[in-house]
């Protein structure tokens, strides 16, 4: 049975999960999430409120992650650095065991989908180390 990728992007606004089933299958988007008060990682910028409500969706996410861990063999996480350390921050082990590779980069609003699909299998192909 062909193993599962999950490849999260997210902002600390929105989050797209996409999955990975192997070469020649591409990205399949299954969900996005959106935060109620819509607050993306702008952190020069960002005011208290923002960062509260930014990493409480981090946490709601990650929380999302670990009851559906059943459902994917392996994790990519792709987020700005803020957003990504906040979501590294609610990880457990089972999700650290599960994860492939940290990507502190934005892909949110920057890439159309096809060109984010050929950069995340061209990353899972190459086996990219995790990052701490």
């Amino acid at each position: 049975m062909a193993q599962k990728t999950w490849i999260v992007v997210a902002d600390g606004a929105k989050a797209y999960v996409y999955i990975y089933s192997g070469p020649g299958e591409g990205l399949q988007k299954v969900e996005v999430l959106l935060s109620p008060r819509n607050a993306p990682d702008r952190s020069a910028g960002e005011t208290a409120l923002q960062r509260f409500a930014r990493k409480k969706f981090s946490r709601a996410f990650v929380n999302m992650l670990k009851t559906e861990q059943q459902d994917f063999d392996h994790l990519v996480l792709a987020a700005p650095p803020t957003t990504l350390g906040d979501m590294r921050a609610s990880l457990d082990e089972a999700l650290r065991a599960k994860l492939l590779a940290e990507i502190d980069r934005d892909y949110t609003h920057h890439l159309p989908e096809d060109e984010l699909a050929q950069r995340m299998v061209k990353i899972l192909k190459n086996g990219v180390t995790k990052r701490s």
